[in-house]
Parts: structure tokens; C-alpha cells; sequence
């Protein structure tokens, strides 16, 4: 619990201009639905790519990052090393070429480095 000298500091507290420039709300950060592999519920599923940007991951790893659609949900992808292979072999010279297009995946057991386990994962199958 604080004491009253880290309580009144609190209380003076008040964000700056300039902070709110340089640091977005909650929202930039949390907001998003990553797609899962039990949100495909089969091959045939067609997910539209609706944006393309480059993030870091978990990792402090420079990714592409697509926004995805299906129906009224809308979902979020990192592509991995395997699935960016993929799309450039899929003729797809520059990511930005994806938006537009529709994806379809298959669901396969792929290890997790980080908790040294398996888990469902996702491999685009089509480029549509």
C-alpha cells in the first residue's frame, strides 16, 4: 500500500501532451483477435486479407502482420518464416500484393520453441 508521500506524487499525476503522441491507448496494444487454429473449421475456410503491416512478435522479431477477414470476425496473423515461403512462392511478389486476396490454411502440429511442446498451428495451404 502507498504512503502518503507516493500517494500525493500519484495524485499530481497528470499525462502530458507529449506523451500521448508518442505512447497510444491500451487499445494500439491489446486490441485483436490473433487467428488460432481452432477458428479454422476446415480447408475450405477463405480468410481475406484486409491489411499488411510489419510488427515484432513475442520475440522482438520483425514480422509481416496481416489483418484478416471472415464474415464479421476479424483476425490478426504473424507469418513465419514457412507461411511467408509460401505466399512468395504462391507468385505474391511483395506482401502489400496480399490485401485482396483470400487465404486458406491447413491445421498442423508444429513445436513451440518457447514451452518445448506441441500445439495446433496453421500453414497457408492457398492463395487465392
Amino acid at each position: 500500500m502507498p504512503n502518503e508521500t507516493e500517494t500525493k506524487s500519484l495524485e499530481k499525476y497528470e499525462p502530458k501532451e507529449t506523451q500521448s503522441k508518442e505512447v497510444g491507448g491500451w487499445d494500439n496494444y491489446i486490441s485483436g483477435k490473433f487467428l488460432k487454429a481452432e477458428d479454422v473449421k476446415n480447408a475450405e475456410d477463405s480468410f481475406e486479407v484486409t491489411g499488411v503491416t510489419e510488427d515484432t512478435n513475442q520475440s522482438d522479431i520483425k514480422v509481416v502482420r496481416l489483418s484478416l477477414k471472415y464474415g464479421d470476425d476479424e483476425f490478426k496473423f504473424d507469418l513465419n518464416k514457412t507461411n511467408s515461403a509460401f505466399v512468395k512462392n504462391a507468385n505474391v511478389s511483395h506482401p502489400k500484393e496480399l490485401i485482396g486476396k483470400k487465404l486458406q490454411f491447413n491445421k498442423v502440429r508444429v513445436r513451440d520453441p518457447t514451452k518445448k511442446i506441441e500445439v495446433d498451428g496453421l500453414r497457408i495451404s492457398k492463395v487465392i
